[in-house]
């Protein structure tokens, strides 16, 4: 879980998870399966983040905003 604390009075969080292929004969290494969920719960904060700053884009300009992740 991530979470992103601001000044504003609403704060953003999001999940990720990882799961290790049922047929993955390696050993496994936890920390690999960390650093996925962490990524994807990272990557999900930011949609939403981009998502909260169209809207505040929206609200001042009165137009449609877009953008893009990268």
């Amino acid at each position: 879980n991530v979470v992103l604390l601001t000044e504003a009075p609403t704060h953003l969080s999001a999940h990720g998870q990882s799961h290790r292929d049922p047929g993955d004969t390696s050993p496994p290494i936890p920390e690999i399966g960390d650093e996925v969920a962490v990524a994807r719960a990272l990557r999900h904060l930011a949609d939403q983040l981009l998502e909260t700053a169209a809207k505040d884009i929206e609200a001042v300009t009165g137009k449609e905003a877009h953008l893009l992740p990268s």
